[in-house]
């Protein structure tokens, strides 16, 4: 899927389809969540030296390094939350089918109510209690047959599943971080990337000291400036917040600024409008000016 496809669709934070799925912007209540999964989707997995790990696609590395590492399950809760907060109603799960781990969606349909699901979450008790052991399930096996159909047939009719691969993913990925402004940037040199995570630390530690903005500090800095409170914006995407939060500091800057110069401050370059970057040009504006350049050519030519 292309850029440009994804960016129509997040200028008004409405959610990217793929493949009969919905991909959603995520809000500033899950904020910190949305932080924090830069470090999910920027692993380096082709670093990864252990020899189980080597070689395999960007989920199941997640998923057996998580099992294998009790130190990196904080980071398949984190990769988890994020796609269900990207697919809101629709239920992600992961299936291995022709032995590679996929990516299973299911959409809710018109004929999913909340009856039919507290229906079936009983019937996946029964089955999980009848399948709890080997010998319980040689004990119940064809109870367990019925039960299952029961399941499928339940399933089926509330849900359609689309099934993705880890080229799929790839672009679920893409449109995901695009979405809610994640960095997914692989540094592939380890040694470079140590020095970017000391850089880093010393940084918050500097930052810290400095007192820097608390998160509810942010959101009421932009629900101030939209004259609303701050439960009013509570469903405001993330990637909005940001764009506003950088427009007003802009705007702020350029405000002190002007005073400045107007009370007789000298700047080495003039001051320019905070929205100049926003302002709408005709196609040839900057090469047709009245100041000079072809306009001044083509006068000379008419004389």
């Amino acid at each position: 899927m292309e850029i440009y496809e994804i960016a129509n669709q997040a200028i008004f934070d409405e959610p990217v389809k793929y493949k009969g799925i919905k991909i959603y912007p995520i809000t500033i209540q899950y904020y910190q969540i949305v932080k924090a999964a830069s470090d999910v989707f920027s692993i380096n997995i082709a670093g990864d030296t252990d020899i189980e790990l080597i070689g395999l696609p960007y989920m199941e590395y997640l998923m057996k390094k998580a099992l294998k590492n009790p130190d990196f399950v904080h980071m398949w809760d984190i990769f988890n939350s994020v796609l269900q907060l990207s697919f809101r109603e629709q239920i992600h799960s992961f299936k291995y089918e022709d032995n590679f781990l996929k990516l299973v969606v299911a959409v809710p349909t018109e004929k999913y109510n909340e009856e039919t699901m507290c229906v079936y979450r009983e019937k996946l008790k029964i089955y999980n209690e009848l399948t709890k052991d080997s010998y319980h399930e040689l004990l119940n096996k064809i109870q367990i047959q019925y039960v299952r159909t029961e399941l499928d047939n339940l399933a089926n009719e509330m849900f359609v599943f689309h099934t993705f691969n880890d080229d799929d993913f790839s672009e679920i990925k893409k449109i995901i971080c695009y979405l809610n402004d994640i960095d997914d940037t692989v540094i592939e040199n380890p040694r470079w990337e140590e020095e970017l995570k000391k850089a880093s630390k010393i940084m918050s530690q500097i930052n810290s000291k400095n007192n820097p903005p608390e998160l509810e500090d942010l959101i009421n800095a932009v629900a101030y400036s939209m004259h609303k409170l701050p439960n009013e914006i509570k469903h405001m995407t993330v990637r909005r917040l940001n764009r506003y939060l950088e427009m007003e500091i802009n705007k702020e800057n350029y405000r002190i600024c002007r005073q400045a110069e107007l009370s007789g401050t000298e700047f080495k370059k003039p001051l320019t409008h905070w929205l100049t970057a926003y302002k709408p040009k005709k196609r040839y504006a900057e090469q047709i000016d009245s100041s000079g350049g072809i306009h001044d050519v083509l006068n000379n030519e008419k004389e």
